[in-house]
Formats: structure tokens, sequence, C-alpha cells
């Protein structure tokens, strides 16, 4: 609503706007300005009419009166100070506008919750990636330049929960007889031939098993572990951290050995920072309490050590782990269930984690060949991916593989019983003790897991 303009006194004098028309229009029109010269008098000050906003304020803020001091007035021509009036007005708008459009930004994001950690997710979502060989593979130059963009693109594909799922295969051999034609036209005579019949064939999901609450173990090998760390030979790391070209490579048994455990290790559930290769029998019960980061460097430090690398062809896997669960004895226990069926003839029985790892290759040609089985098929075809694979494997530079961290993700969580402490076996808990059984040793210390089966509890 518009109101009409008044006189306004401002610490014993006024002001009056007597042409709002700047000095350049005035000198356009053949007309000079009036003189600058300081107020001396009280005179009239006819103000624009206000904005809405500038109502709203002016209800709420004290109106200065005579006498009172005035912050910051500007010093100058009279003329000078009436005229930048309106332009301070449509600031203040613009201010205001600027204002309720941050309020309602503010409101927005926390409406639909956003936060600082989901826009780095969908920053890293846009990286190109594709999901192949149940992998989320990428060769995008950002992460093999940039270590903290890898970082984000791991943590968001690699700390996920992924799929895990069982799959169950029965199948049985027929015996057929067939009518073929001789090879030279005359005639034909009876043949038998084998075919193998799918009775079944389903999978079943299992990734209701996790808690949306438990959030992966990220983990790093120990320094004496085989693995590759920057070279195409698996190597140790002792002593410190050291260029890639001086950590000690180990012998392709001691490889053979340290691959055979892992395969095994997964398969009996153990934690994947933990496998070692020829172990005596372990109590599980030791593992609890245990750090799962037992390498000298950081994830992050990792990062960097494959960033700065000039190999050529280079890639990053970061791999996705279930444990605490004994497949071996869950396979049994599914095998004598379709057993008790009838069924006797060959069973397949798979366990599946998709994706199971997170594969990132250096940008480059060569580097997306070994990333498509397909391109490498083709590529074998004219007799070119075995030269790449020997240039790879021995041109010093040339190669680099980094396979020495993960996630895990547990399916059955362990707890210390009364009378054990972390770290301690059942033996030493014994000997502690005089002699005497704690409570949960032996028969009393097993509960039934989630996967059904009598497990130790520790």
């Amino acid at each position: 609503m518009a109101t009409k303009a008044t006189p306004m006194t401002l610490d014993g004098f006024v002001v009056e706007a007597t042409d709002e028309r700047r000095p350049d229009e005035q000198r356009q029109n053949g007309n000079e300005p009036p003189a600058y010269s300081m107020v001396q008098e009280p005179v009239p000050i006819v103000m624009p009419e206000p904005h809405v906003e500038q109502a709203l304020i002016s209800e709420s803020m004290p109106v200065p009166q005579p006498g009172d001091p005035i912050k910051a007035f500007p010093s100058g021509p009279v003329s000078q100070v009436v005229q930048e009036e309106p332009k301070s007005s449509k600031d203040h708008s613009g201010s205001s506008d600027a204002s309720h459009f941050d309020d309602e930004k503010e409101k927005h994001e926390h409406k639909h919750g956003h936060t600082h950690e989901q826009h780095l997710r969908k920053k890293a979502s846009d990286i190109d990636h594709e999901y192949k060989h149940d992998e989320v593979v990428s060769t995008d130059p950002v992460l093999s330049r940039d270590a903290k963009a890898l970082a984000d693109f791991i943590r968001l594909y690699g700390m996920t929960h992924p799929s895990f799922s069982v799959h169950l295969l029965g199948t049985h051999e027929e015996i057929r007889t067939r009518v073929v034609t001789n090879s030279d036209g005359k005639g034909s005579h009876v043949e038998t031939y084998v075919v193998t019949v799918t009775d079944f064939s389903f999978s079943i999901d299992l990734s209701d098993v996790f808690d949306d609450k438990d959030a992966p173990v990220l983990y790093t090998l120990s320094d004496d572990v085989p693995a590759y760390r920057g070279g195409m030979t698996m190597a140790i790391e002792t002593g410190g951290a050291r260029p890639i070209e001086q950590r000690t490579l180990v012998h392709r048994s001691e490889q053979s050995a340290q691959k055979d455990a892992n395969d095994a290790g997964r398969q009996l559930g153990q934690p994947p920072w933990l496998i070692i290769p020829k172990a005596t029998t372990h109590d599980e019960e030791a593992r609890v309490g245990t750090t799962p980061q037992l390498s000298s460097r950081t994830f992050e430090e990792w990062l960097e050590d494959y960033i700065r690398s000039r190999r050529v062809v280079k890639e990053f896997k970061f791999f996705k782990e279930i444990y605490t669960w004994n497949l071996d004895a869950l396979e049994i226990a599914i095998l004598q269930l379709i057993r008790s069926t009838g069924y006797d003839t060959s069973v397949t029985i798979k366990f599946k984690v998709t994706p199971d790892c997170v594969h990132v290759f250096s940008p480059n040609r060569i580097s997306k060949i070994f990333s498509s089985y397909l391109l490498i098929f083709l590529t074998s075809i004219i007799l070119v991916f075995p030269f790449l694979w020997m240039w790879r494997r021995w041109w010093p530079g040339a190669g680099g593989k980094w396979e020495v961290c993960g996630a895990a993700f547990r399916v059955k969580r362990w707890e210390l019983l009364p009378g054990t402490s972390p770290g301690e076996t059942e033996q030493a808990a014994i000997e502690r003790l005089g002699g005497e059984m704690p409570w949960g040793i032996g028969l009393r210390r097993i509960k039934a897991g989630r996967e059904g089966v009598w497990v130790l509890k520790g």
C-alpha cells in the first residue's frame, strides 16, 4: 500500500530531492545541474515509495529521532546522496531476494536430506564405469590422476553391500540313439551318444543376511603377505615404504601357495586380512579384536602410490569379500538336504558375490583390451594379445597391479563370552583360570548361526 511522502529529519537537518535526473541527462537537455554544496539549512525531503519488503522491515526497526547520531552517513554533495537512494533501495531488495532464495534452498536441501556425503557420492557416480565379469570396471582418466576422486569412487561402489546368492544346478546324463547317414551316401547306421539333461537350475538370494546398520570392514594386507604391490609379480614390503622396484619379490611357489590359501580361506569364512598359507589349526576365538588394517600404509597412501606410478598398463583392484560363514559346511548341508529328497545324480552348488570387486584401469587403448574379455579374444585371434601380454609382463615399467586392500562384509557377529578376553585362545583361558573351564568353552560355546549350522561363538 502506497504511503504519502513525508519529510525526514536526520540529525538536525533535512535534505530534499529536487531532480531525480542525473547531471548527464540534464546537460543533454541544455540545463546545467545546480552547484553542489553542503546542506546548511533544513529543507524537506521526498522519499520514494517503499517496497513491500521495506515496509515490513521499517515496522520492526526503530525510527531515528532528532538529535540521535547517525551511523556511517555519507559525506559529499546532497544531490549525489539523493540520487543514490533509489539504487540503494534496489540493492536492498536484491539482497532480500537473495536471502529469501538461500532460505528456500536450505529448506529444500533439508527436506530432501542432501548432505555433503551424498554430494560426493553423486559426483563419484558421474564417473564412467560399467558392470562386466561380475566387476565394476572403469578406465576413466580422472581415476588415474586424482586420488580423492579414486577414493570417492571406491567408497561408493566398493563399500556398498553386494548381491550374495547361491546357485543350485542338478543334472543327469542320458544315452540316446540316432540314425546317421554313411559318409559315402549309401545307407545309414545307428549310433549312440550321451547328453546332459538339466533337472533344475535356480538361485537363492541371500542378500538379506546383511545388516544394513553393520558397516563393512576396510582392510589392508600385512606387509609380509605376498600380494601385488605395483608390479606384475607378488611381493612383500617389510622395513618401511619402498619404491616399487625395491619391493621384495616372492618365488612362484609362494605365490601359488598364497592364492590357494585365499581360495580356501574364503570358503572357510576367514577374515581376508588374516589368511596365511600353510596355516596350522587356527582358533577363530583368537581373531576377535584384531585390527583389519595391517599394512604400514593407509588405504589413502596405497591410492597415492597407484596415482604416482608412471606404469603404462596399470590396474587397481579393490575386493569385496564375504566372511564369517563356513561356505564349505553350508554347501554340505545343502547337498544333504537335496539328497534327502531321493535325488542322487550330479549337483553343483556355487556361491556368488556380485560385484566381487572394483577394478580400475589406466586410461589407454591397451588397458581397455586387458579390461575386456571380448577384446582379449579378438586380439588373440590375430595374434596380437600374446605379444601385449609378454610386453606388459616382462618389460620394465610396462605393467603394474595393486591388490592390497578391500572391503569385508560379515554375516555373523562374534562376541566374547564371560571368562574370555580378546585374542585369548580356549587353551590359554583354561590355563589362566588354573584348569577350570570358563563358561561357554567346549560344547557350551557353540550357537546356531544365521546359516542354520552350529558354529563356534567366540
